[in-house]
């Protein structure tokens, strides 16, 4: 789509070939014992193509989802061709995450999407709030996620009752922070 260059495609595609060989090989070689720890992820899923078609459809439905939420925020910010944007954007985010230089990577993630948006022509302050606003959206999707996970793994503990009012306590609650910072303002 022109997006991107071609040339980071390519190497991850021979990134996805080098550890799919890595995988079929770690079951037949001898490794060290310390390299053969670092391999018992590929051989477990080497001998199971079931899981491994489930770890590799979760991880194409997350990158999936992350495209998603992004074209969502680059069209929300009237950004042209969002789907264009959201692949820049992603890639940048993807690209800050590798080595966080603040707690939680705050800024740098915000920033990096300021500066590949700027790269595609997209004026710098409205890429920074582009990197504010999917931020945002990652971080509330990330801790909707680990409070349902927390209660998930708790259900023994806790009456689904409660369990179930604690979920709509923490969904009216997001609703009514949504309603008085994005809603109130613009009314």
């Amino acid at each position: 789509m022109g997006a991107l260059p071609a040339w980071p495609l390519v190497a991850l595609a021979g990134v996805c070939i080098g550890f799919a060989a890595i995988c079929v090989f770690a079951r037949r070689i001898r490794w060290p014992r310390r390299a053969a720890h670092v391999l018992d992820a590929c051989r477990e899923l080497s001998r199971s193509p079931r899981e491994l078609a489930f770890v590799a459809a979760w991880s194409l439905g997350g990158a999936t989802a992350k495209v998603g939420a992004a074209t969502s925020v680059a069209a929300a910010f009237g950004i042209g061709r969002p789907l264009g944007a959201a692949l820049v954007i992603v890639a940048a985010v993807e690209l800050a995450a590798i080595m966080p230089l603040t707690p939680g990577n705050v800024g740098v993630a915000s920033a990096a999407v300021a500066l590949a948006l700027a790269a595609r022509g997209v004026d710098s302050h409205l890429g920074l709030s582009v990197g504010i606003a999917f931020g945002a959206v990652e971080w509330l999707t990330g801790l909707s996620v680990g409070i349902a996970g927390a209660f998930a793994l708790s259900r023994h503990r806790f009456s689904p009752r409660f369990v179930l009012a604690a979920f709509a306590a923490g969904t009216w609650a997001l609703v009514v922070a949504f309603g008085a910072t994005v809603l109130v303002p613009v009314l």
